[in-house]
Parts: C-alpha cells; structure tokens; sequence
C-alpha cells in the first residue's frame, strides 16, 4: 500500500515514486533523472528556466509530446518517455474539445502572479467583473509559487511563502474568475467604436476560451535572461529561478554539490536555502558585490526589509562555511 500522497509513474519500463503536485520534472530529479530529452541536434536536454519559457524540458507524457515537465504535473500511473526530436515522427491529430466556454467580463487579466491577482482584488472592490487566465496550474506567480502538498521538509514557511498564501486568501474571497491553466494564444483589440471590446483567446486543456472585455490587464511578470554560455544546455545546468522552484516548492535540491552563480540577491537566497535542505553548497560565484559597504547601505536606503534579508542570508552562508568569490 503507498503511503498518503504517494505517486508512481513509469519512466521507460521502470516504476518510480514521487508525491501528490510534483511537477513532471520534480519527480525526474527526486529520481535522479537530469536528461529529459535530445534535441534535433542531438543535445541533450533538460529542465532549464523552471517556469514554462525556454522548452528545455519537453518530454512524452501519456503519449503526449511537447509536453512541459516543469509546468505539468506529475499524476499517478502516468507513462513519461524522453523526447527524441533527432527523427521524424508524425504530427498528432488535434482532439478540440466540445466544451468551447465565452466569457464576458468588464476587465481581463493575464497573469496570477502578485500585480495580476492584487489588481484583480482591486478591480473587483470597486465593483467590475474581472477574470484572470494563467497558464500556472496554482496562482501567485514565480515570486509567490506556492509549496506543493508534497512537500519535503519540516522548515515552517518563511515571510514569502506566508504573503502568498495572504494575498491567495485575499483572491479567493473576491468575486474573481480565476482560470488556470489556460494558455493565452491571441489577442484582438477593438476595431471600431460600436464595437469597444478586447477579445483573448486561450486554450485550457482541450477546452477553447474566448474571453470578451472592456479593458485588459497584462500581469505577465518578468523573465530571467541569463547569458548564454558553452555548456548552459549541459544536464544539471538551470537557471536560479529552476532551482528554487524545486527548493521553495517541492522541498527538492538540484544535486548533491552545487555551485551557484548569479548578480544579486537571489543568489544569496538560493545558496542558503539548499543549504538548509541538507545539499552541499560548494561556494556562490556573484557579481555585484553585496558584502561591500556602500552597496549594503544603497539597499539599507531603498528597502530595509531586503536589507535585512540579505545580511541573514550572508550569516547563514558564514555559518555554513560556505565561501563567497
């Protein structure tokens, strides 16, 4: 009998484990599974940004290619397979849904990470209709990523983990159509006067969205845009933003050593919490120079709070003697 919220899937002809709302590629590394596919070129490939932007991390799921293991969640029974793009292979057939859904609102919002759902709490205050579509099967965005039912881990969360979770309570006591998983594909703005409506249009599984407004709202938040150096597309290889989605909301390291390197403060973060999941931190390449007194008392100016934050996470690196260039 599996434990409660055990998960098993299949990865070639082999059964592993991982737990209720891992990501596809959450349960591949827990596995120790860092390849999730080859390229046309013949590269291997795997999870990369974290956050459904480079189409790194491609795999069959269910017989489904192109699937994105960093944004699909891992379901129990499900078959995973490497994709091999280095041969043809025939194009799959379209199954539209039947289930085709309009909706009409006074203002659409793309994006459910921190500005899209405050703006939305806003909007609905003041008595507008509002709908927000992301393409995230939870709400609170890359900065507010919630921890997964899964979670690995005895650490209590920390002030990030607690807003999101505030500012998550705060949306669902509005009156707000919150459409997740829905991939927004098109956008039409009004052509003429009597007709003053944007359309969207999305896709939500097999379902069509057709979402018809006043006014739009785009919250899609930022990118990380990290330069591209030989050997970025090695297995193991990811962007900070990868590694703390599987750190903050899987309670999962990377690998057993770790080198970070980064220009700012996430950096800092990052470090010192792998560190706290147990994984050897083998020291933080950074750019800027966060110990130096000017650029502490620049950021002590703009926000204190950050400030703070910084100085506890250089005094737990310290006291993990982990080094700093």
């Amino acid at each position: 009998m599996k434990p409660a919220g055990a998960i098993s899937f299949t990865w070639y002809d082999s059964t592993l484990e991982a737990r209720d709302g891992d990501s596809i590629a959450a349960a591949l590394i827990l596995n120790g599974i860092r390849q999730f596919g080859t390229s046309r070129t013949g590269r291997p490939r795997g999870i990369f940004c974290g956050m459904g932007a480079c189409c790194e991390c491609l795999v069959v799921a269910n017989g489904r290619r192109s699937t994105l293991a960093c944004m699909a969640k891992i379901q129990d029974g499900m078959r995973v397979l490497p994709q091999d793009d280095t041969g043809r292979f025939e194009p799959q057939p379209h199954e539209p849904g039947n289930d085709a859904r309009n909706i009409e609102c006074d203002v659409a919002i793309v994006g459910a990470g921190p500005a899209g759902l405050s703006a939305a709490c806003l909007l609905d205050e003041l008595g507008l209709s509002v709908c927000v579509l992301d393409e995230r099967s939870d709400p609170g965005g890359q900065y507010y990523k919630p921890r997964s039912p899964g979670f690995r881990g005895t650490r209590p969360p920390d002030r990030q983990h607690r807003e999101g979770d505030q500012l998550r309570q705060r949306a669902a006591n509005c009156n707000i159509q919150l459409l997740l998983n829905a991939v927004v594909w098109g956008a039409r703005a009004p052509e003429t006067d009597q007709d003053p409506d944007f359309t969207l249009r999305a896709q939500q599984g097999n379902r069509a969205l057709s979402v018809v407004s006043r006014s739009v709202v785009l919250a899609t938040g930022s990118l990380e845009v990290p330069p591209i150096v030989p050997g970025w597309t090695m297995s193991g290889v990811m962007t900070i933003g990868a590694a703390q989605t599987l750190a903050r909301s899987y309670g999962l390291v990377p690998g057993e050593n770790v080198l970070v390197a980064s220009n700012g403060p996430l950096g800092l973060q990052l470090a010192a919490e792998l560190a706290t999941l147990g994984t050897n931190v083998v020291g933080l390449v950074e750019r800027s120079d966060l110990r130096s007194l000017s650029a502490l008392t620049g950021i002590f100016l703009k926000d204190a709070r950050i400030a703070m934050d910084g100085v506890s996470y250089l005094g737990r690196l310290a006291a993990g003697g982990i080094r700093i260039w």
